[in-house]
This record gives structure tokens, sequence and C-alpha cells, in this order.
């Protein structure tokens, strides 16, 4: 239970006390992040042993910017603290008080309208002791301000679905961090198990600290001409847009995070004969027609960033329906072997 300050002002008979009093000077507290502790320094003059009392609590402002307290609203108190048993000194003696602000407590700029935080500051006579030691209360204006500290965090950032083998695709994260770090960027294989191994990855090393806002790091990966397809992995085996912080020089893994990506094998555009095999019209809007089908049995469509979007095992005509397509640019695979690049308007 809260105990409530007791405004008790003391007189001191004794000629030896009246030599000297009481008096309590604090140091000007700075803002003071919510969760964190704020050491107020202060200077003192005491005829008795004591302790000084430092207590954070939600004040009544009006618009000429004066502060008074209300000490019948027991929700007013925040937090408050005692600073080690002080001696009486004749000569201004220093000390300090330790406070933590609780790391709920709510910022100034979202309090009420005609509310503030105060710091209150007074000599009492002890540690625990709440009554006063002289006439030394005294009050001022506190800011307390929403935590920025800084964590450790990555996110990808709409990574790729679809990959295709010997393309280049480019990978995009947020990250924040508190000291210098190293990010990579990968498509790795896992299993059930987790990674298995990395099929490519690039570090960006010695990346500085950032604030409490996440900085985006982006980081283009060349995929392998030979990677092997997602579709002829080992069972169990897939690929994933694989992205890690750690320590720089890969000194310690912080944290990372993944997404599944399927890989399709190249369409190695080049390699088939343009004059025995052709595509008209090329643009087309509802159908295209293959010159020459006594060697093809089967077609793939692939789009642009190599999704297969339409597929038969059987050519029964030398026209093919594209009206389902959206419009774009599409690549024809016939057989698995011949590519030709035709174009959806």
């Amino acid at each position: 239970m809260k105990k409530t300050l007791h405004f008790i002002s003391v007189v001191f008979c004794l000629l030896s006390f009246t030599a000297f009093g009481q008096t309590l000077t604090p140091n000007v507290v700075p803002s003071v992040q919510v969760g964190t502790t704020v050491n107020i320094s202060f200077t003192y003059t005491s005829t008795v042993s004591c302790a000084v009392y430092a207590e954070l609590r939600i004040a009544n402002i009006d618009g000429s910017n004066v502060i008074t307290q209300d000490y019948s609203v027991g929700t007013n108190y925040i937090v408050g603290a005692f600073s080690s048993a002080l001696p009486a000194s004749a000569t201004s003696a220093s000390g300090t008080v330790s406070v933590t602000v609780p790391s709920n407590a709510v910022p100034s700029a979202s309090l009420p309208s005609g509310k503030t935080y105060s710091w209150v500051y007074k000599l009492t006579q002890g540690v625990g002791n709440y009554n006063d030691v002289g006439n030394t209360f005294q009050f001022t204006s506190a800011t307390i301000t929403a935590s920025n500290n800084v964590v450790d965090t990555l996110v990808l950032d709409n990574p790729p679905l679809e990959i295709v083998a010997g393309s280049n695709v480019t990978i995009t994260v947020n990250y924040t961090c508190p000291a210098s770090r190293l990010v990579k960027f990968g498509i790795a294989i896992y299993n059930a198990s987790g990674f298995v191994s990395d099929l490519v990855g690039i570090g960006v090393d010695n990346l500085p600290a950032t604030t409490a806002t996440a900085v985006s790091l982006s980081q283009q990966l060349t995929i392998p001409a030979n990677a092997t397809p997602s579709a002829n992995l080992p069972a169990g085996q897939f690929y994933k847009v694989d992205s890690a912080l750690f320590t720089p020089g890969y000194a310690s893994y912080i944290l990372g995070t993944s997404n599944n990506v399927n890989l399709n094998g190249p369409l190695a555009i080049n390699n088939f004969n343009r004059d025995l095999i052709k595509v008209y019209p090329n643009p087309a809007s509802n159908e295209i027609n293959i010159t020459d089908i006594s060697e093809v049995t089967s077609y793939e469509i692939y789009n642009i960033i190599g999704k297969l979007v339409l597929k038969s095992d059987k050519l029964f005509s030398n026209t093919i329906d594209i009206s389902t397509l959206n419009n774009g640019v599409y690549f024809l695979k016939l057989d698995a072997v011949k590519t030709i690049k035709f174009i959806k308007i």
C-alpha cells in the first residue's frame, strides 16, 4: 500500500540546530523514457541524518503553466524512491536518488488535457520514513516519453513466390538493430527439420545501428542456371527465400526469417530452332498458332516470372487458346525443349 506524503514542519529548539538549516536543491531532470531509470542528483544541508525522497506523479496544470498537486487522487501517484541514508551536514553535500519509470506509464503527450507530470522532492527523516525534515518540499515539471528502445527485427518485404533458374531476383527486408549488424540474403533448401543448405547467399556487412524505425534494404541475387527445380528436389525438400541477422562477419547468429518459393527450370529461350517452329500471330489476343506440330506432343506456357499458367500433355492441333490469359509476356515451351516468347494483348 503506497504511503501518503506528510508535510510536517519540524521545529528545533536547540541552538546547535539553528546554526544551519535544511536545504535541498535537486538538479533538473531531462526527459525520461518509460521503462528506464533516472538518477536524480541533488545537494543538501541538514541538521540531522536524513534521506531524499523523489516521486513522479500526475499533477494539474492550467493555461499559465502553473502546476498544482492533488493528493486526494490516488492514481496521480506513479512511482517514488528514497536515496541512501544521508548524514547531517552543515555544508552543502551531494547525493543521488534513482527512480525507475514504469514501462506502462502513459507518455506526457498522451495525458488528458490539463494534466502533466511532475517530480516531487523533499528531505525526510530517513530511508522509508515519509515524515519531513524542515520545509524542503518542492516540485518541478517532468516529461515522460514513449520508449524508443531498439531491438533486432527482420521482416521480408513482399518476397517472390516464383523464381527461375538462371535469372536475377531482388529480395527486400525491413530491419532494426541496436548495434552494427550483417544482413544475409539468400535462397536456401529446407526440409521438415529446417535448413539444409544455401543455393545462393550474399551478406551485407557492417550495417550501422538504427533507430526504432525500420530500415529497408534490398539485394539482387542470381539464381544458378543449373539449379535443381523445385519439382525435382529430393522428397521432402523445398526452397525458401531466406534472410538472417548476424553480428558483423557472421560472428553470431541473431535471428532469421524465411518464406517458401517455387524454383522453375531455365526457360532457355535461345535454345531452339526458330527456322523450324514459329508462333503466329505475335502479339496475339485469343489464340496462337504453331507452324509445325509434327514433332510436338505437349506444351507449357509460363508467365514473365516463370509461373506455369497453361499446359497440355497432348497437342491435337496447331492452335492454342490463350483467351483466358492476362495481357503480358509469356513463354511457350514445347516438349520441355523448345521455347518461344510471345505477347498476349
